[in-house]
């Protein structure tokens, strides 16, 4: 049995197809990561 490692390696596991929660938790906890994550680059990519 592969481990999940060699499976992501190997392209037996595509992170970017698997499906996204549509709940409203999910968008609101999206929306505050890009805010910190715009904040960080805006900060030390200056």
């Amino acid at each position: 049995m592969k481990s999940f490692i060699e499976s992501l390696y190997y392209g037996e596991i595509s992170p970017c197809s698997m499906p996204v929660p549509n709940t409203k938790r999910y968008i609101e906890a999206q929306k505050e990561l890009g805010k910190y994550e715009t904040e960080l680059l805006t900060k030390y990519l200056q």
